[in-house]
């Protein structure tokens, strides 16, 4: 058998290197059963944590560069599946309480997640391709924040940087992200001043 199924630093440099599927198979095989029950802990639905955890392992994938970087991979993948099935759990039990009210189910949840407002396409491309951008740690930084619900501490533990560092590279990155945005939405006549204040709301820290 390939050593490389014997070795997990070498797993993680196989994914994060080559997109190598077999040992990306290896690495799901080995945290699925874990992380499952994990998720399952919380949710105590099988079906709805299974989702959360494929879910954990596309985005995984789809930042396999990033891997690298993290200190430590067991404890990163339990704190995204942690914080996704409380997530989970949480927009659940808003969803059976608020269901009987109709349209205003739809005005909660803008009121409690500005970030999940459907952009327009083209502008949701642009804020990719400012994050794309960032320095490698920066954006690195960004994603377990503002993509993945990270908290600093975690982050901060994850990647052996002292929370200060970590503010300093999110607030770099937001202040980058928010002069493309915004240099892009003022040149747009698609957007009033309204939508841009709200847009650049929704990309503060």
């Amino acid at each position: 058998m390939n050593e490389l199924y014997f070795d997990s630093e070498k797993i993680i440099e196989e994914i994060a290197k080559n997109s190598n599927e077999r040992a990306f198979r290896k690495f799901f095989d080995l945290y699925y059963p874990k992380l499952l029950h994990l998720s399952f802990s919380i949710l105590k639905n099988d079906e709805v944590a299974q989702d959360v955890v494929l879910e954990v392992f596309e985005k995984v994938w789809e930042k396999r560069v990033g891997l690298l970087q993290i200190e430590s991979i067991p404890r990163y993948l339990f704190v995204l599946v942690k914080n996704k099935s409380i997530d989970e759990l949480r927009k659940r039990k808003e969803l059976i309480v608020h269901e009987s009210e109709g349209s205003k189910v739809v005005e909660k949840v803008l009121l409690l997640h500005p970030e999940k407002i459907l952009l327009n396409k083209e502008l949701s491309e642009k804020i990719s391709e400012a994050v794309l951008g960032l320095p490698e740690k920066c954006r690195l930084v960004y994603r377990l924040i503002k993509e993945d619900g990270l908290k600093y501490k975690e982050v901060s533990e994850l990647l052996n940087l002292s929370p200060k560092t970590i503010d300093n590279h999110l607030s770099n990155a937001m202040y980058r992200i928010r002069n493309e945005v915004a240099s892009y939405l003022n040149d747009s006549k698609n957007y009033s001043w309204k939508v841009i204040r709200s847009v650049l709301s929704i990309l503060s820290i």
